[in-house]
């Protein structure tokens, strides 16, 4: 099943599971209504692999023992061969008896995946639903855990709920969902054929999307050269094919201190302020502390005309250290807010703007 996200395609795993009932029409298993079929029979009849498997803090041994509880160790094994688990699992330092972590913490994603499907095997469903069960890998976890849900489907009826379309090509038929319907049906050969199929618009926009990834990184890579100290502006000429991985890191070292450099220069009388501002702060803490010292005398003065007068004095320097260190806060508060806002944004603006000429990773202007 594919299509565009919330067309529906989770919501068919969701009513075949009897998670929530159909308002209308009838869901039917070899012609059997899923209303009658009963729910704990049906969902030991279906395995499932999710987008995010949920593991618990327990071993490799017992999470898989979820799925069947009275599974051998030999169809344990089995099963994770069928998944391309078992390899990993040996090198983990207790083998099938290692925890694992609350959710899996201490695996990473393609094992994880590898885990529920193994999970999902011992129980020998009759149907495997796979929902989205590689869109969020990388490429390379993708292809091993595409390569087990291939081994796994083998014997059994698999529902795809599939977010890249090159891992349906070989399904038996493909169902295209277009705004909560089916829109098409058929093998990928036959889709493609339509002129104007949602399917065919839907395989040439991935396709160009890949396009456009495998440009960017494989795409020719400008020399850069150290920028001369002072520069504002700066523009690659032709693009030159030799790629440069150390000549880029040298170019956004450059980058980096030019656009931090010049944005402080910009803002030096803003930024000499809130300086200012701030050491007022630290200075009005330390009077604070000394001007404590004579509260305490006017306190201990035995003639009350004494105590009336101090206490009047420092009542005074109080609210004016008070006033200082109001203005003193709010100050560096807010030009160290203004000058930090000033500072992030010419960084983004140079950088987006690298990007804007596709020659050569584009112009910087700070």
């Amino acid at each position: 099943m594919v299509g565009h996200s919330g067309c529906g395609k989770s919501t068919i795993v969701g009513l075949i599971l009897r998670y929530y009932d159909q308002q209308a029409g009838t869901l039917t298993i070899d012609g059997v209504p899923v209303r009658d079929l009963n729910i704990e029979w049906l969902r030991n009849t279906v395995g499932v692999v999710t987008q995010e498997p949920v593991l618990f803090a327990a071993s490799i041994e017992e999470n898989i023992r979820m799925g069947n509880e009275h599974v051998t160790e030999r169809e344990m094994i089995q099963a994770c061969t069928a998944a391309n688990a078992h390899q990993f699992i040996t090198k983990l330092p207790r083998g099938y008896k290692t925890v694992i972590g609350r959710g899996g913490i201490q695996l990473s994603g393609g094992q994880k995946q590898k885990l529920a499907i193994a999970r999902a095997l011992v129980r020998n469903p009759k149907i495997l639903l796979l929902d989205e069960a590689t869109s969020a890998l990388d490429t390379e976890s993708e292809v091993a855990v595409q390569r087990a849900l291939d081994q796994a489907r083998e014997g059994r009826t698999t529902l795809i709920v599939a977010h890249r379309l090159s891992t349906v090509r070989s399904a038996d038929r493909i169902i295209v969902f277009s705004h909560g319907e089916i829109a098409e049906m058929g093998t990928h050969s036959q889709l493609m054929s339509l002129p104007d199929g949602v399917y065919r618009r839907l395989v040439h926009a991935q396709e160009i999307g890949e396009a456009d990834d495998e440009f960017i990184d494989e795409g020719n890579l400008s020399k850069f050269h150290n920028l001369p100290e002072g520069t504002s502006h700066c523009r690659c000429g032709a693009p030159i094919h030799d790629n440069s991985w150390s000549g880029m890191a040298r170019f956004c070292d450059n980058l980096w201190s030019n656009i931090f450099g010049k944005s402080v220069v910009g803002s030096l009388n803003f930024l000499s302020s809130t300086q200012v501002a701030a050491q007022n702060r630290a200075a009005l803490k330390v009077l604070k502390g000394i001007s404590r010292k004579y509260v305490l005398q006017a306190l201990s003065a035995i003639d009350a005309g004494e105590v009336s007068r101090t206490t009047t004095l420092n009542s005074i320097w109080f609210v004016l250290l008070g006033i200082v260190t109001g203005l003193s806060t709010f100050a560096s508060g807010t030009l160290f807010g203004w000058v930090g806002e000033k500072m992030s944004m010419r960084l983004r603006i140079a950088v987006f703007t690298v990007g804007d000429d596709t020659r050569c990773w584009g112009s910087v202007l700070i």
